[in-house]
């Protein structure tokens, strides 16, 4: 009489293989590598940078010279910067787009947009209302003088201060205030002149020029909340130049004798 098998008794509770052994295990399946870490953008040349501020003033420039003809109804500074800041946008995205941080040009596109914002509200910005190119030519007849401009590009000449009295104590001032655009102050030789510059964003360059004018020394910053002092010349300073500058460039030119 055949005798049944007890469950459990005279098998293995566990399969095995074709030999009495554990069962093959499933083959692994092999690690692809690691992907690869996120290329980094690389910065743009300073060289897009002015480009970029370049277009950005000439924008200004245009929206200033298109508000009154397009019958805009707002301050003719606030279509210049609305401009301004489509064209920096642009840059940026071509930026971005080329696989390239924005650099300076993002910069200029934050502090266009909150220029932009706060101009449009009207608050107030440096320069006052008017707009288009001055020359100013200061006199020692006219010193302390002060000098405003909304948009545009100006120039400070003082030639004309050549024989100010010397008062080391306290040197009579210049003042120029420039909203959105590109500032140049010239100073002959034999001045000694302190300029103290304070600009908001943009490019601020000290140059010395020799006899024949060309530059001989450079001294260039970028960025915002730019403030520098510049001394001109070897005495005590004759005058003292203070300068306020939104969004834009400024360049002192010192004349070597």
């Amino acid at each position: 009489m055949p005798y049944a098998t007890a469950p459990g008794h005279g098998a293995s509770a566990h399969p095995s293989g074709p030999y009495g052994g554990p069962p093959p295990s499933a083959p692994q399946r092999p690690l692809g590598p690691p992907p690869p870490p996120a290329p980094r953008r690389r910065r743009p040349d300073r060289f897009v940078g002015l480009v970029c501020l370049g277009l950005v003033l000439a924008l200004v420039g245009l929206g200033v010279a298109l508000a009154e003809p397009l019958g805009f109804p707002g301050e003719p500074v606030v279509l210049g910067m609305s401009l301004a800041l489509g064209g920096a946008s642009l840059v940026v995205l071509t930026l971005g787009a080329a696989g390239r941080a924005a650099g300076f040009s993002g910069l200029l596109v934050v502090v266009l947009g909150v220029l932009t914002a706060v101009t449009a509200l009207g608050s107030h910005v440096p320069g006052g209302r008017d707009v288009g190119d001055r020359t100013w030519s200061p006199t020692v007849a006219t010193v302390p003088v002060r000098y405003e401009l909304g948009a545009g590009d100006a120039t400070l000449d003082l030639r004309g201060l050549t024989r100010l009295p010397e008062d080391p104590a306290a040197p009579p001032a210049v003042d120029v205030s420039l909203g959105v655009g590109q500032l140049t102050v010239e100073v002959p030789a034999g001045l000694d002149v302190r300029v103290e510059s304070h600009l908001r964003a943009g490019d601020l360059r000290y140059e010395t020029r020799d006899t024949d004018g060309l530059t001989v020394a450079v001294d260039d910053h970028s960025g915002t909340r730019l403030t520098r002092t510049h001394r001109v010349g070897d005495g005590p300073p004759e005058l003292v130049v203070r300068t306020d500058v939104g969004l834009g460039a400024v360049t002192i030119i010192e004349q070597e004798g």
